[in-house]
C-alpha cells in the first residue's frame, strides 16, 4: 500500500474512552506537574463532546491556561475513536517542536512533519497515514500548491495567527525591496490615489505605517496594466507568480491594498474551499485564547460557520503588571526604563509591527544596554531553546504576536513596541482606516498574557505605543475587566525611580 493511501488502517492497541475526558486518566503521562486537569480543562473538554460532530469548532482558553493539553487530547482522542488521520498545526516549527515535546510528556503518540514534503521520512508518513499517531506540523505544510498530508481531522493552534498562511496561496505580494521593478510599475499606475506621505517615504526609500486600499472602481479601470506588471514582472516560480496564477481569473474577487513596502492583492475572505485537505477534512478544530466576536474567525479561515466553545474562565490565568512606559515619559526618561528593566531580567521579549520599528528599537537599546545580547526573528525559527537558555538577552521580533510560548519563568518581561497588529495589510488596514478596534482589541489583550511566569511571579508588560495611550479609555476598561485591582507585589520593579 502507498504511504499517501487515502485508505485507514485499524489502530493497534490503542484503549479507546468515551470522552477526551476520560482518555486523560489512561494516558501515561511522564510530566510529574500534570496530574489532573484544571476544571476549565475540563468544562472545554465537556463542552466539546457535545458539538464534537460538527465540521468546524473553535474553542477558546487563555494563554497559560493548559490549552495545548486539552487541544493534545480533543487530537488523540479523536485518533483513537474514530482511527483518524489528525494533523495539529503551529505557527513554525520551534512550535512544532514544543508540542511534540509536551505531547510526550503527556503519553500521547506524534509524528512531526518539517520541511519539504518529499523529505518526509517514511516511517512517519506510514504512522500518520495509518492512524496510528498523531502528525504536528506548520501551517504552510497544509496551505500550499501541493500538500503532501491529507488529514481526516485538522486542528489550528492560534488560529487568528495562522491568517498569513491560510490566505497565502491567493496573495499577490509585491515586495519593494524583493520586486523593485514591479513595485515601482504598480507605484506609477497607482499613485494618484496614495496618500502624500506614503508617496514620500516610496520616493524617498524609507517606511511608512499608512495603508491604502485602493478603490474597487480604480482597480476595474486599470486591471489590464496591473495584469500586464504582474505577467512579465514577477519573477517565475517565485511565491507571487505563483499566487497571481491562482487569482487572476478571479477579478471581481480581489482588492488591492498598497503600503511604502509593498502592494497586495487578495480576497477579502481566503478562498479556503479551493484548499483540497482543508476542505475535505471531516473536522476543522480551531484554538485561540480570544475567538473575538462572530464572523471575525470565520473572516480569517474562510468557513461560513463555526461553532464556538467559549472558556469558563471569567479572565485569565494569574495577574500582569502593565506600564504605559511612553506616557508622560521623554525619550530619555524611555530610555533609562528600557535600560533598567532588561538588565533586572535576563530574558526580555520586545514585539514590533515591522521589521523597520523593530530595527530602530533594537538601536536603542544597544545604545541604553550595550552589553544586552539581542535576538530576532531567525533565530527562533527552528528552536527556542537558544533564548530559553540564554541570559541578558532581548529578543526583539517583527511582526510576531501571536503563537509565542514561553511558560514559567523563560520570560516576565514583554515590551509592545507600537500598536500590536500583525504585518499584514488588510490588519493593519482594518485597524488604522476602518477603526475596527473592538475587533481586534482582544487579541492585543492575548499578546500581553503570553509571559506567563509561575505562581510566584507576577510578569511585567511595557506598552510603547501611542495608538494604545490614546485609547486609555477603552485600555482602563479592558485592564479592570482581565486583571483584579488589587496591585500586584513585584519585588524588582520596588525601587524604580525615574527622574
Amino acid at each position: 500500500m502507498s504511504e499517501d493511501s487515502p485508505f485507514i488502517m485499524p489502530s493497534r492497541g490503542a484503549a479507546r474512552t468515551e470522552t477526551a475526558e476520560s482518555l486523560f486518566s489512561l494516558l501515561a503521562r511522564r510530566d510529574p506537574n500534570v496530574q489532573q486537569l484544571w476544571s476549565h480543562q475540563a468544562d472545554a473538554l465537556r463542552a466539546f463532546h457535545e458539538v464534537r460532530e460538527n465540521p468546524d469548532v473553535a474553542i477558546e482558553l487563555p494563554t497559560g491556561s493548559g490549552k495545548t493539553l486539552v487541544a493534545l487530547l480533543v487530537a488523540e482522542w479523536t485518533r483513537r475513536s474514530t482511527v483518524a488521520r489528525v494533523l495539529y498545526l503551529c505557527a513554525d516549527n520551534a512550535l512544532v517542536a514544543q508540542v511534540a515535546k509536551k505531547a510526550a510528556d503527556y503519553g500521547i503518540r506524534t509524528v512531526s512533519f518539517t520541511g519539504p514534503g518529499r523529505d518526509y521520512p517514511a516511517a512517519d508518513l506510514a504512522s500518520f497515514n495509518s492512524g496510528e499517531a498523531v502528525g504536528i506540523s506548520n501551517y504552510w505544510t497544509l496551505f500550499n500548491s501541493s500538500p503532501r498530508l491529507q488529514p481526516t481531522h485538522v486542528i489550528v493552534d492560534d488560529a487568528h495567527s495562522a491568517g498569513p498562511a491560510i490566505a497565502s496561496n491567493s496573495t499577490v505580494e509585491v515586495s519593494r525591496d524583493e520586486h523593485p521593478d514591479a513595485f515601482k510599475a504598480l507605484f506609477g499606475a497607482f499613485q494618484g490615489w496614495l496618500p502624500g506621505d506614503m508617496k514620500r517615504a516610496i520616493a524617498g526609500g524609507t517606511w511608512s505605517s499608512q495603508v491604502e486600499w485602493i478603490p474597487v472602481p480604480v482597480v476595474d479601470e486599470k486591471w489590464q496594466v496591473l495584469c500586464e506588471v504582474l505577467d512579465n514582472q514577477l519573477p517565475e516560480h517565485s511565491p507571487p507568480w505563483y499566487s497571481w496564477s491562482q487569482v487572476r481569473d478571479h477579478q471581481s474577487a480581489l482588492h488591492l491594498l498598497a503600503s511604502s513596502q509593498s502592494f497586495v492583492l487578495r480576497p477579502f475572505i481566503p478562498p479556503t474551499h479551493t484548499v483540497r485537505p482543508f476542505r475535505e477534512a471531516r473536522q476543522r478544530i480551531y484554538l485561540s485564547a480570544t475567538l473575538g466576536r462572530e464572523g471575525d474567525l470565520e473572516r480569517a479561515v474562510g468557513r461560513r460557520s463555526i461553532t464556538r466553545v467559549a472558556s469558563s474562565l471569567n479572565g485569565s490565568i494569574g495577574r500582569r503588571f502593565v506600564i504605559f512606559g511612553d506616557a508622560g515619559l521623554d525619550s530619555e526618561d524611555e530610555a533609562d526604563l528600557l535600560q533598567y528593566l532588561m538588565s533586572e531580567l535576563d530574558r526580555s521579549v520586545v514585539l514590533s509591527p515591522s521589521r523597520h520599528v523593530a530595527d530602530e528599537l533594537e538601536g536603542r537599546i544597544r545604545g541604553a544596554a550595550p552589553d544586552l545580547s539581542i535576538m530576532r526573528n531567525d533565530d527562533i525559527r527552528e528552536s527556542y531553546s537558544a533564548f530559553e537558555n540564554s541570559t541578558r538577552t532581548a529578543l526583539v521580533l517583527a511582526n510576531r504576536y501571536d503563537g509565542i510560548d514561553l511558560p514559567g519563568s523563560i520570560c516576565r518581561l514583554l515590551i509592545l513596541n507600537g500598536r500590536p497588529t500583525s504585518g499584514d495589510l488588510m490588519e493593519r488596514y482594518l485597524w488604522d482606516q476602518l477603526g475596527a478596534h473592538d475587533a481586534l482589541w482582544e487579541r492585543v489583550i492575548t499578546r500581553i498574557w503570553f509571559c506567563q511566569g509561575s505562581d510566584h511571579e507576577s510578569p511585567a508588560s511595557v506598552t510603547l505605543s501611542p495608538d494604545l495611550r490614546e485609547r486609555h479609555a477603552l485600555s482602563a476598561l479592558s485592564l479592570v475587566e482581565h486583571w483584579p485591582p488589587e496591585a500586584p507585589d513585584i519585588p524588582w520593579l520596588s525601587d524604580l525611580r525615574l527622574s
